[in-house]
């Protein structure tokens, strides 16, 4: 039978890419005939040139499907889900992975990791992006193919015991790994600043190499010495690995070896404090008021950066900053983008993006799937495809009708596809930039400090 020869492939293709052991090739095969319901296998073989050229296990997972609805086993829904399923049959266990993580030179490690989430199919990189030239920044946006926007945490551990607790409590927790959608996700521990966290790669990232490290404990996270530390700890670790962190629920860092628009932005100011002469001071070009801070000492950089943090904080209520760190050679550079968290974002934007999370505020921003049929469905309306209507409005739509009303009250009678899609992507772009001007607070109140 053609699935059995489907079968073997996979295997085959695990053995090459996943490190499965071919030992354990009979009992990944009979997981995978139970899942199918096969109560039989015949051996055949396969082209190992083939399967070694791959770099995902796309085609041989969507045959298996396939089959799978033909046989009515499963529903045309239920493909993604059982894909994982199929998949889970023969990656290494965490355990596993955590122990080659470990036996590894630091970079090689993560280089290791990198490359078997990707060829496991965990990690899928944003199909479609662009880079917003027109705006200040040049904001970078992404269509991540996914449900879910940013890596904003759920509801927390709730007090009351008659309700019911939510598991895991939030997305980032590690308590995802194996649940649900997360059956293929693998974490490593790493210890930073004396505590153990866990690692990951994202699965939808917006950035190159987009990592992730979580505590192991449902907490919520503020820039403060202790968070400071385990950055350094891991920009140590790490030279060139750029790590940075906002508040959020749940203590958590992104990793990411390509600088964001945030990072590259140039400076405004250069400033020198007479108690720490050795610091590099700096004022950023950004849409949020921002300080870049550079040395070789360590342990100076997180004592300056107390002091800043420290003098934002008490200046207004609800002031609070997001930091970003990478070693470069022998020199440290901090970054501190400060705002208020009492701003509102305006609906419109947080209909797009979740704009306080880490990567939004440093210029990256992801567009779920839902949305990005949305602004499909508005191009149709541009190049007169589909008939548009106040209607048209009152659905999913809804929240992105001051959009769609002025892209169409500029819209002219003949646009083209192409000039459809760049118009939505401008329309886009300057409706995620007006949602960072948005969050600014002037930071005159620490020229004093600097």
């Amino acid at each position: 039978m053609e699935i059995h020869a489907t079968i073997e492939a996979l295997l085959h293709y695990a053995n090459a890419h996943l490190l499965l052991d071919e030992l354990d090739y009979v009992y990944s095969r009979n997981r995978i005939l139970s899942l199918l319901k096969l109560d039989s296998f015949e051996l055949y073989e396969v082209n190992d040139d083939e399967i070694d050229a791959m770099t995902g296990p796309a085609e041989i997972l969507g045959a298996l499907c396939n089959y799978a609805v033909s046989q009515k086993i499963i529903t045309e829904s239920e493909k993604c889900d059982f894909s994982r399923r199929l998949m889970d049959c023969v990656l290494k266990r965490p355990g596993e992975i955590a122990d080659i993580f470990g036996r590894l030179q630091p970079l090689k490690a993560l280089e290791w990791l990198n490359d078997y989430a990707q060829k496991s199919g965990y990690v899928k990189p944003a199909a479609k992006r662009w880079e917003a030239k027109a705006t200040k920044g040049k904001l970078e946006i992404a269509f991540s193919g996914s449900d879910c926007v940013g890596s904003v945490c759920g509801i927390a551990a709730v007090e009351e015991k008659k309700k019911k607790i939510k598991y895991p409590a939030c997305k980032k927790c590690r308590d995802n790994e194996g649940f649900g959608s997360s059956l293929n996700l693998r974490t490593v521990p790493m210890e930073l600043y004396g505590e153990r966290m866990f690692f990951c790669f994202k699965n939808r990232a917006t950035l190159v190499n987009q990592g992730m490290i979580v505590s192991e404990y449902h907490r919520p996270l503020q820039i403060d010495k202790t968070s400071l530390n385990k950055m350094f700890d891991f920009a140590a670790a790490y030279p060139k690995w750029m790590i940075a962190a906002a508040p959020s629920d749940h203590e958590s860092y992104l990793v990411s070896y390509r600088q964001t628009p945030f990072n590259k932005a140039g400076e405004i100011a250069r400033f020198k404090s007479k108690e720490y002469p050795y610091i590099a001071i700096s004022t950023v070009e950004w849409y949020l008021g921002a300080v870049r801070l550079a040395s070789t000492n360590r342990e100076k950089l997180i004592e300056y950066a107390e002091k800043v943090l420290a003098k934002w904080h008490d200046a207004k209520k609800g002031n609070t900053a997001a930091a970003s760190l990478c070693k470069i050679d022998t020199n440290f550079c901090l970054e501190l983008i400060m705002f208020n968290e009492q701003n509102e974002v305006a609906e419109e934007y947080n209909n797009l993006s979740r704009v306080k999370c880490i990567t939004e505020l440093m210029g990256v921003f992801s567009i779920n799937k839902k949305t990005e049929e949305l602004m499909e469905q508005v191009q149709r309306f541009l190049t007169k495809e589909e008939k548009f209507s106040p209607a048209k409005l009152e659905g999913d739509l809804a929240v992105h009708s001051a959009m769609v009303n002025r892209l169409m009250s500029n819209a002219s009678n003949k646009t083209t596809a192409l000039e459809a899609s760049l118009d939505v992507k401008d329309e886009i772009s300057k409706t995620l930039e007006n949602a960072l001007i948005s969050l600014n607070v002037p930071i005159d109140v620490l020229y004093d400090e600097f």
